[in-house]
């Protein structure tokens, strides 16, 4: 589905890419700040219940093929940051990862639309 294709791996390139923004700290965190994995949780989260919300004639197996996939992008993004995943967010990193979650959002779209689009085409 979507970590099967090269717009997905493209994006995981550039997150590789730019791997050295997360290795930076910020001296303006706080306890309460959260970790770079949350917000891309967090950011996930929300673009994937927005893109299912978009299409509600979307089957129940379908939606749940799409939180298999969300599973498989998290871990994903696990292996890329390793431990910097667990440092407090800097501001340039939740730029990124906003900037990141969008694109993943838009292949989801692209995904979810062609699904759909096959649910017309059957009957």
């Amino acid at each position: 589905m979507v970590t099967e294709t090269e717009a997905y791996s493209s994006l995981i390139n550039y997150l590789s890419d730019n791997l050295a923004l997360f290795s930076q700290s910020s001296a303006n965190t706080t306890v309460d700040t959260p970790t770079v994995m949350a917000i891309f949780e967090d950011q996930l989260a929300v673009q994937i219940i927005q893109v299912c919300g978009q299409n509600p004639q979307l089957r129940a197996a379908d939606r749940n093929q799409i939180i298999k996939e969300v599973d498989a992008v998290m871990f994903d993004l696990e292996e890329v940051l390793g431990a910097v995943g667990q440092r407090p967010v800097t501001s340039e990193q939740l730029t990124f990862i906003h900037e990141l979650t969008g694109l993943m959002k838009n292949i989801f779209d692209i995904t979810i639309n062609d699904i759909v689009s096959k649910y017309s085409q059957a009957g």
